[in-house]
């Protein structure tokens, strides 16, 4: 039968890619290559993570979209058995070493804003702590210094995010000034893309 509404998922993942072949021009040849697996909560804020970190002069790579040699990556990665969305994870990040990226950005994301912010919200526990195992996983074996891994709380507000990530890309010589402007687009960037 013919589809009698658009694509949503095609239509959800354009809009969540917007951007992003524009920054990698952008930034070619400059920064180091920090890569972002397309997974979990990390991959769900893209537009937010792709403007701060080519806002600070970073190259974003993604790793490949889901497929048969992901899985099986992931799949043969994990040490425990958690959700398959953990186990793609996994395969995504070995996707992103295989790219050589100098960086993994894996966020241990705590908490995000929701409809009723007078309840607590907390994002799932192997979602928050799946930064923890990868890095333990046997993928990481002696490339451990590559993952970043800033804890963020979405939840608790601008400020808190912006001191977070302050905190995270200091050690890159990033100042404050810097890093309030490049969040202050990337609520924006995350904002335009939801609505």
């Amino acid at each position: 039968k013919k589809p009698v509404i658009p694509d949503l998922i095609a239509f959800r993942d354009k809009l969540l890619l917007e951007g992003y072949e524009e920054s990698k021009e952008k930034s070619a040849g400059t920064g180091k290559k920090i890569g972002i697996p397309r997974a979990m909560y990390t991959y769900d804020r893209l537009p937010f993570w792709n403007t701060f970190f080519s806002e600070l002069g970073f190259q974003l790579v993604l790793s490949d979209k889901s497929n048969r040699k992901i899985i099986n990556y992931g799949i043969d990665a994990v040490v425990a058995e958690p959700c398959f969305p953990i186990k793609l994870a996994h395969g995504h990040v070995r996707d992103l070493l295989d790219k050589n990226v100098d960086y993994i950005f894996l966020p241990n994301i705590i908490n995000m804003e929701t409809e009723f912010m007078d309840v607590n919200s907390h994002a799932c526990p192997w979602g928050q702590t799946m930064t923890f195992v990868i890095r333990h996983s046997p993928i990481m074996e002696g490339q451990e210094d590559i993952l970043l891994q800033p804890t963020i709380h979405f939840r608790d507000g601008k400020e808190v995010v912006t001191k977070e990530l302050h905190e995270f890309v200091k050690k890159f010589g990033i100042g404050k000034k810097q890093v309030a402007h490049a969040v202050d687009l990337s609520y924006k960037s995350q904002t335009d893309f939801q609505r």
